[in-house]
């Protein structure tokens, strides 16, 4: 994990609380721009440019699962050691 993407992550925390605490990384797929080092790490892509139906660009469901799995763990853990 790079420093632009524990920085997101620092930020993504916030986002998360506003939402109650119950927000997936995953959610970064809805606001790339909020987030592109996370989004484009995640769902494997150099793109930001979302189309409103997915057409051509990735889907929610195309997350990289270990990728999420890594953001999740650090979110738990506090990012304690990851930098």
């Amino acid at each position: 994990m790079n420093k632009l993407e524990i920085e997101e992550l620092k930020r993504f925390t916030k986002r998360r609380a506003a939402f109650g605490g119950d927000l997936s990384v995953k959610n970064v797929h809805n606001v790339p721009n909020f987030f592109p080092e996370m989004y484009k790490r995640m769902f494997h892509t150099e793109s930001l440019r979302k189309d409103l139906f997915c057409t051509n660009s990735p889907k929610y469901s195309d997350a990289d699962e270990s990728v999420v799995e890594e953001y999740e763990n650090w979110l738990r853990n506090e990012g304690s050691g990851d930098e």
